[in-house]
């Protein structure tokens, strides 16, 4: 009977939380937003934190950027800067679409930069003129404003743009590929950063798509060179050479001479490094799709044929002219 007892109270329990809930439904994100509006920012916590941790919340992603997004700003106004960082973070993983995850991921990068509320922007450099005076250093700009903090923004992106500019300088006007392979993630960072300043990433893409021009030049230079003495090497060790043996006509392969096998299997690491390399060039410059495929073609040529001499039976011979033997 204790049981029943119970299993009665239990029952009656979650008949009252239901009603509970539905005398009391989740907030809407238009009631959300007026809270906002209305400066109820604790309210507005609140009520995010119920809709995050409702079903709803679980089982669609619509709307959780822009949510995530109003929470940081709710965050910068309670002078929590911390949680604002935390809720940029999840925005960015949330955003539908690349630039807004950029968005959100440069907003969370210029609060860690800052000083709590406020953005330092890094002194003038010094001057070597004779001036004794010093110049003022720039006044901190506050974050919590929308619109001071696209000024902050805009400082940011500036000063790594210029802490940057020297190899992306090496990389555009560099004689040796690896500049170009090294600057992919610091040109994805200057992106998000441009995104979040000016709203685009047409700096950053008029930047990467000269750098990605010159990495191409660079391994078409290569991939040129290494042809040519491929094709140089194959065709001499494949080569049939003729000689008689009691009046009987005989060919047999030409085979290795020298170094030339190392050479060869030197052909083979290097086009599959220029393969590798033109893949990860047109990654992470964003070249357009067909940008790097001559260099590509021909590195597979150089290596197919390349490991083709390699694994070719060099001992053949025959006493009937070769159908591949050159006229």
């Amino acid at each position: 009977m204790g049981r029943l007892k119970w299993i009665g109270v239990l029952m009656l329990l979650a008949s009252l939380t239901i009603r509970a809930r539905a005398a009391d439904p989740l907030p809407t994100v238009e009631q959300i937003h007026k809270e906002f509006d209305a400066a109820k920012y604790h309210d507005v916590l609140k009520s995010l934190t119920r809709l995050m941790s409702s079903r709803d919340w679980q089982v669609t992603t619509v709307g959780h950027y822009d949510l995530l997004m109003l929470k940081a700003q709710v965050h910068l106004r309670l002078k929590q800067p911390a949680l604002a960082v935390s809720s940029f973070a999840l925005a960015a993983k949330e955003a539908r679409d690349p630039k807004s995850a950029a968005v959100a991921h440069a907003s969370e990068l210029l609060l860690k930069r800052c000083n709590g509320l406020h953005f330092s922007p890094k002194p003038p450099p010094a001057d070597h003129s004779g001036n004794s005076r010093r110049p003022e250093p720039p006044a901190p700009i506050d974050i919590v404003d929308p619109e001071s903090r696209k000024q902050a923004m805009t400082v940011f992106y500036q000063e790594e743009k210029s802490a940057a500019q020297w190899r992306i300088n090496l990389a555009e006007k560099g004689t040796a590929v690896q500049p170009v392979l090294d600057v992919g993630p610091t040109l994805s960072h200057l992106r998000e950063l441009d995104i979040g300043a000016n709203g685009s990433d047409d700096e950053t893409l008029q930047a990467a798509s000269t750098i990605a021009e010159h990495g191409r030049d660079l391994l078409s230079a290569m991939t040129e060179k290494m042809g040519i003495r491929c094709d140089l090497v194959c065709g001499k060790v494949m080569a049939w050479d003729h000689s008689k043996s009691r009046g009987v006509d005989i060919w047999r392969r030409h085979g290795w001479d020298g170094n030339e096998e190392s050479e060869l299997k030197e052909m083979l690491a290097k086009s599959d490094k220029i393969l590798a390399a033109a893949q990860i060039m047109r990654q992470s410059l964003l070249a357009e799709k067909g940008f790097f495929t001559p260099v590509i073609k021909e590195a597979k040529r150089i290596h197919d044929k390349a490991d083709k001499t390699i694994h070719a039976d060099l001992g053949e011979t025959t006493t009937t002219r070769p159908k591949d033997m050159a006229n």
